[in-house]
């Protein structure tokens, strides 16, 4: 029997100058080591929290993928 695949949508952090993907550790890098979340609005609380801590401007986007889980 073949187990079936589940298609979910997951959300990452964007920063547009540096080009990269937030990874949870406070870095910017490749697709394949962001941080995944689940729901939209965890994405947001984290944002908040990487702009408190930032100095100067900061630009970040919220972007959705789909994956399996």
């Amino acid at each position: 029997m073949v187990k079936m695949k589940t298609v979910k949508e997951v959300y990452v952090i964007f920063n547009p100058y540096d080009k990269g993907y937030y990874d949870g550790y406070g870095y910017f890098r490749g697709i394949l080591f962001s941080k995944k979340y689940i729901d939209k609005e965890d994405a947001f609380t984290e944002i908040e929290t990487i702009l408190n801590n930032s100095n100067g401007k900061t630009f970040l986007k919220v972007e959705s993928y789909h994956t399996y889980i």
